[in-house]
């Protein structure tokens, strides 16, 4: 019988923004279609890695992930919020088993896993806008304001009405408003009609 060693699993490089901020190492996306991510994003919800280096395991502790907005919300310490181990396609988000589309695994010096383990805990989104993937928490449809420090008065100018984002669902908060857009903003707060 003939032993083969395995190829290399294809993956493709892709400029990764986490809360509005790029980071340092990019998502990972596979030729099959799945995307593993950086471990360290997790951090950027407040949670902790927990390991047991002997055996693999690590857990992840901080956050309440059943939280009424369905998303990661600052708990007590310890907080169990989910748990993998490397090499392995099983894991556990908020006690809940989870099938992961690829195994945990060391790529680029760093422990890339399903960007699922991540949406499962955090309550975040992945999507790609032009060459990059965003992931965070959908703030008014908008990917680009969850963790900017006006992502609440965002919302509720959203929600409103008053304001809204691009095609591409982001908001870009960090853009300079332009005189038309201050005029529509205007228009909308003060409940006027619109003239062509």
């Amino acid at each position: 019988e003939v032993i083969r060693q395995p190829q290399a699993q294809p993956f493709r490089a892709v400029p990764l923004v986490v809360r509005g901020r790029p980071v340092a190492e990019p998502a990972l996306v596979h030729s099959a279609g799945a995307v593993l991510v950086p471990e360290s994003v997790l951090r950027a919800w407040g949670l902790e890695p927990e390991r047991l280096t002997s055996v693999g395991r690590t857990w992840w502790r901080g956050a309440d992930p059943a939280s009424e907005e369905g998303g990661a919300q600052p708990a007590a310490a310890g907080t169990l919020a989910g748990e993998y181990s490397m090499g392995s396609v099983a894991a556990s988000a908020a006690g809940a088993p989870l099938q992961l589309a690829l195994p945990v695994q060391q790529r680029l010096g760093q422990t890339y896993l399903d960007v699922a383990f991540v949406a499962a805990l955090t309550g975040a989104e992945l999507r790609q806008v032009g060459g990059e993937f965003y992931l965070a928490r959908p703030v008014g449809g908008q990917i680009d304001v969850d963790g900017h420090w006006a992502a609440e008065p965002i919302a509720r100018l959203l929600d409103a009405g008053v304001v809204s984002g691009y095609g591409d669902c982001t908001f870009r908060p960090h853009a300079a408003l332009t005189r038309a857009a201050s005029v529509r903003m205007l228009v909308s707060a003060l409940g006027l009609a619109l003239r062509p």
